[in-house]
């Protein structure tokens, strides 16, 4: 038996030869329609199918925006050729969420209830800033079969675009500029400029340290003195570019806080003798390479204060729980906030540990149980037994400041720390003493093998 449809009053389809409401007193009521009968069931897949034929469909491509329908016949058009600029910037838009012109111009001409379009933003675009109706369909066979085979010799046979060699290029055209567009929206990210910012201290650091060291070194050769006396780099810069310039004493050097004991046996003719002690030549290079680690400790500085109005600026629960520098490198470690957002606390634990990891991967010795946030005081002044389970309490509290900067404006930083700084007084207090160290058992098949007897057996030749 055939399969057959039953129409009640109950069901809005539309006035078609085929299809009519019948009954209103009883909807359980079937009447034979063109010879055949259907089920209730089916009146949903006639009515999706209905709304299809009086459906526009919406194709976009990278010579603009085609109202067609269900035969890929073109109704109304809006162009992008041959300004390949307009066309990225379209796209763009769509990957931004923003409603771009062109749409809302074409959406205008559309008379039907329905739109039907493949790209899955677009309808987005539509639902949220129209009324019209719009269904989703990325295998619609209309939009499909335009683009594969109609689209190029429509725009040729109504001279359009000139020739194929001018579609080439303009599709050439449009991907640089939307390349470069997304080039643009990348970089204007701010976390982008966290991650070159705190880069840059780290490689200034490096610097520092190597032109330091030299500096030291090389003055050492006239004063082996001094070098064991100031430790720190900015301070002995500044100590050598006063003494070049002969005001140096032991007066000058309490203020940055050198330790007078260890001055015992120098007094000021000392200090003072940069410029008799060595050849002009050499106090002239010394004094360069002094300013130069002076300029760059002052470059450092600057760069530090940027990155804190950063932080302040964009991860300001993370800048909170951690400290500007170490959540800098956090982002920079993962490559975004995003990014870190989405990583687990396990991952951010042992950020910065990634050599340690694969080695106790690759041999099977412990894993690390810290990255770079042992830079953090409650870590870095913890006894070594209490350090790992710091470390994971932080890594947790971390995972959802940078889930709350990322994906919200909520302020919970000091919220975060103090349940974190409870967390390390609970820990202290049920881990006072370090664990005792229990020998671990050895494998079976490694005891000592017997010494085998060499030679020839007792009693033989």
């Amino acid at each position: 038996m055939r399969a057959s449809i039953l129409v009640s009053s109950r069901i809005h389809l539309p006035s078609y030869s085929n299809v009519r409401v019948i009954s209103k007193t009883d909807p359980m009521t079937t009447e034979r329609v063109d010879s055949q009968t259907y089920p209730l069931r089916h009146c949903s897949t006639l009515m999706k199918w209905s709304e299809r034929r009086l459906a526009t469909y919406l194709a976009n491509t990278i010579f603009g925006l085609f109202l067609i329908d269900k035969e890929s016949k073109i109704l109304d058009s809006i162009l992008f050729y041959p300004d390949s600029g307009r066309a990225a910037e379209f796209f763009q838009s769509i990957e931004s969420e923003d409603m771009p012109s062109e749409l809302s111009d074409i959406l205008q001409k559309v008379s039907s209830p329905t739109i039907i379009v493949q790209n899955p933003e677009i309808g987005g675009l539509i639902r949220s800033n129209t009324d019209i109706e719009v269904s989703v369909d990325p295998t619609s066979d209309p939009i499909t079969w335009f683009r594969t085979s109609i689209h190029n010799s429509a725009l040729l046979e109504r001279n359009k675009i000139e020739s194929q060699d001018a579609l080439k290029r303009f599709r050439r055209e449009v991907a640089i500029n939307t390349s470069r567009l997304r080039i643009i929206a990348a970089t204007s990210e701010r976390d982008v400029a966290i991650k070159n910012t705190i880069d840059a201290i780290d490689e200034i650091d490096k610097s520092i340290n190597l032109l330091a060291m030299r500096l030291s070194d090389w003055y050492a050769t006239y004063d082996p003195l001094l070098p064991t006396v100031v430790d720190e780099h900015e301070v002995f810069a500044q100590i050598l570019l006063e003494m070049s310039e002969g005001a140096l004493d032991k007066k000058a050097l309490s203020r940055y806080n050198v330790d007078q004991s260890k001055l015992h046996g120098m007094d000021d003719s000392v200090l003072q003798g940069l410029r008799t002690t060595m050849p002009p030549d050499d106090a002239e290079a010394i004094r360069a390479l002094a300013k130069a680690v002076a300029s760059l400790m002052s470059t450092r500085s600057e760069l530090e204060e940027h990155v804190t109005d950063l932080m302040s600026e964009i991860a300001p629960n993370l800048s909170a729980l951690a400290g500007p520098l170490i959540g800098a490198r956090l982002i920079s470690l993962a490559g975004s906030l995003e990014t870190l957002a989405r990583k687990p606390s396990s991952t951010v634990q042992v950020y910065g540990a990634e050599k340690a990891l694969f080695r106790s991967l690759r041999t099977g010795t412990d894993p690390p149980k810290h990255g770079i946030i042992f830079q953090v005081p409650s870590i870095n002044n913890a006894p070594y037994w209490q350090r790992g389970k710091i470390a994971r309490a932080l890594a947790g509290k971390l995972a959802i400041a940078a889930k709350v900067d990322a994906y919200s404006d909520r302020d919970i930083g000091e919220s975060l720390k103090t349940q974190f700084e409870e967390r390390v007084e609970e820990i202290r207090r049920q881990h006072p003493e370090p664990p005792e160290i229990s020998p671990k058992p050895r494998h079976q098949g490694s005891s000592e093998k017997k010494s085998k007897r060499r030679g020839r057996k007792k009693g033989g030749r």
